[in-house]
């Protein structure tokens, strides 16, 4: 989880906010989550900067080298296996998944936009909305 309670930025200010014997905290860290705002602030340069290398270049240089299809499969493989070092199968089957249906996109439409789209979508349902809404 990168936002909320529980976030591993939460957990850090809250075991610094225990163990400095002054500091000025901010007032989110009392309610239950963070600001929504500076989380999906963050989010756009992040997916911009990854849909740019994974699909403007990992794939098309996989397509140009392997064809339309095997250029997707492999770059959504390659994706994947980036997210290996996370220890969760879930995410990197995730990330396999994503990476098809984002590489299909693009492939599919020959512009990073629908992909970038999809994947800010994705990520502002699963880092920012689940999070604040689900139990």
């Amino acid at each position: 989880m990168i936002v909320g309670r529980g976030s591993l930025s939460w957990l850090i200010v809250r075991d610094l906010a225990a163990r400095l014997p002054v500091m000025v905290l901010p007032r989110w860290l009392k309610s239950r989550t963070q600001p929504v705002v500076f989380a999906s602030m963050a989010l756009v340069p992040i997916i911009v900067g990854e849909e740019l290398v994974w699909r403007g270049v990992v794939q098309a240089t996989q397509v140009q080298r392997r064809g339309v299809w095997r250029g997707v499969a492999l770059a959504a493989v390659v994706y994947a296996q980036v997210h290996v070092p996370l220890a969760s199968p879930v995410l990197v089957a995730a990330g396999f998944v994503c990476g098809l249906a984002w590489g299909t996109l693009r492939a599919m439409t020959a512009s990073l936009v629908p992909a970038l789209v999809a994947h800010l979508l994705w990520n502002m349902v699963v880092l920012v909305w689940l999070p604040l809404y689900v139990p």
